[in-house]
């Protein structure tokens, strides 16, 4: 039986699927903290509860990703983008455990007004799909959120790609050419930024 969730309990458990940037620690550690992860990164404020995850896991969201509009938190960068139905290749997600809480105060960082009451609509299976129960773990919701947009394909900019490609090492174990192979089909980043550019940006993550 999954464990019913009534919010404002800011003490229940949720897993957040970070599918994006927020793979990475260090980038969910200045979401939770506040500051900007890296150069080019804007600051965020943090959320009053600060306690790190409780556990993660390696994760699928059935759905794809792109990337287009606005980034909130990056300069001059499209966003990513999670699209509204299943993809031929799934996306590679972390899920986060964290206190329901903790995920309405990033919800909120999003820019997602009445983030309690839209996060219940999502717990329950509605919503406009900006917020979404992927799935269940360990008897506890998994949640995803995605900003919306109608607008262009764009590219991210470097700091952006670079920290998200940070997490994806961190989150899979992945190497140059498995970052490169997961990233080359995702529209924005199809045709605009080369296979070579991408293994660089792996290179300066790390040892690679």
């Amino acid at each position: 039986m999954v464990t019913d969730i009534r919010i404002p309990d800011p003490e229940a458990w949720l897993w957040c699927a970070a599918w994006n940037e927020l793979m990475g620690s260090a980038a969910l550690h200045h979401a939770l903290h506040g500051g900007a992860v890296v150069e080019g990164a804007r600051k965020r404020p943090g959320c009053p509860d600060r306690r790190p995850p409780a556990d993660e896991r390696a994760i699928l969201i059935p759905q794809g990703w792109r990337c287009c509009g606005r980034a909130q938190w990056w300069q001059r960068s499209a966003a990513l983008v999670l699209d509204d139905l299943p993809a031929a290749r799934p996306t590679l997600a972390r899920a986060w455990r964290l206190r329901c809480g903790q995920v309405v105060a990033l919800l909120e960082q999003d820019g997602f007004s009445d983030a309690s009451g839209r996060l219940v609509a999502a717990l329950e299976g509605g919503g406009d799909g900006s917020i979404r129960r992927c799935d269940d773990l360990d008897d506890h919701p998994v949640i995803a959120w995605s900003p919306r947009c109608d607008g262009p394909l764009a590219a991210p900019s470097t700091p952006l790609l670079g920290t998200f490609i940070a997490g994806l090492r961190e989150a899979y174990g992945l190497g140059a050419q498995g970052v490169r192979r997961y990233l080359k089909d995702v529209p924005g980043i199809a045709g605009t930024i080369s296979g070579g550019a991408i293994e660089k940006l792996f290179r300066q993550t790390g040892e690679g």
